[in-house]
């Protein structure tokens, strides 16, 4: 990354205030985050390309979901009720 030429415009993911000071105001403290609770995904569930899955969601045994779907809520195999 060091000696890298890219483009200094746009909006980057990469955590550049590892590198220097400043940054607290503008980064968010981890602890501020609310737990939305544990993912869990079942036995026998297929998950299809370019899923988003919202956390804290569980997803019941057997469960199919398709590609480019969002997960926003409990999903149970019809057999689990």
């Amino acid at each position: 990354m060091n000696g890298a030429n890219n483009r200094k415009d746009g909006i980057t993911t990469y955590p550049f205030n590892i590198f220097v000071g400043g940054w607290e105001k503008v980064t968010p403290i981890v602890e501020e985050f609310l737990f939305k609770g544990d993912t869990v995904i079942g036995s026998n569930v297929w998950i299809g390309q370019n899923e988003t899955i919202i956390p804290g969601i569980k997803i019941g045994d057997g469960a199919i979901i398709s590609a480019n779907s969002t997960v926003v809520k409990v999903l149970n195999h019809p057999k689990q009720g």
